[in-house]
């Protein structure tokens, strides 16, 4: 059996210890309970599988995991209550997923198992909403041109990360990256490799108005 870590840096944490739990019959898991208010030197020093983080703080968080080099932690923030403007800017930060509190236990579950299969996850109501929404016009302008890997490598320049650093955080060549990455820039008629971080990051640091 596989091993899990997985960091509950919420309020009331226990309940989500035992949603997760529900995976135990697939997964050995282990639940690391973190009620601190800054979760982030644990997560460099355990280096997780998972972290659960609460909505607006999580945005932030996510932003100073997702730039640890070598970290390949996956960050799942979940919200009170649907706010349109937090969930818009938390679109743009590279967290894996997204999800209501107040959502089932099936439904953190299937998060968990999707982000495990290599998927990002969102719960449906959010995506209903958020992505229909005009202010996400100009970053669609941008993502519909690529396929679904040159998005996740978009999304990691966005870090400023060096080619080398987006091959470990994908697993894949860096050979693999410059093929995206050549691509990417011909889409987005873009000049070299310099502007095609400012746009990442603008897209990451930007909270939508």
């Amino acid at each position: 059996m596989s091993t899990l870590t997985i960091l509950i840096a919420l309020k009331t944490p226990q309940e989500y210890a035992i949603i997760l739990a529900n995976l135990s019959n697939i997964f050995k898991t282990s639940f690391v309970i973190e009620q601190e208010r800054n979760p982030l030197q644990k997560t460099q020093e355990l280096m997780p599988d998972f972290i659960i983080i609460e909505g607006s703080a999580g945005i932030t968080i996510t932003k100073n995991i997702k730039a640890i080099p070598k970290c390949f932690t996956k960050c799942i923030v979940c919200f009170d209550a649907f706010d349109e403007d937090v969930l818009i800017h938390a679109f743009f930060t590279n967290a894996d997923a997204y999800f209501l509190k107040t959502s089932t236990n099936a439904t953190i579950t299937d998060c968990v198992s999707r982000l495990l299969g290599g998927e990002r996850y969102i719960t449906p109501s959010f995506a209903r909403n958020v992505l229909q929404n005009p202010k996400l016009d100009r970053y669609r302008s941008v993502t519909d041109k690529l396929s679904i890997r040159e998005r996740d490598i978009f999304r990691n320049y966005g870090y400023q990360y060096s080619v080398k650093q987006i091959a470990e955080k994908l697993f894949i060549s860096e050979n693999t990256v410059n093929t995206h990455k050549k691509a990417i820039i011909k889409k987005l008629d873009l000049k070299n490799s310099r502007e095609l971080k400012q746009l990442a990051a603008e897209f990451l640091n930007t909270i939508p108005q």
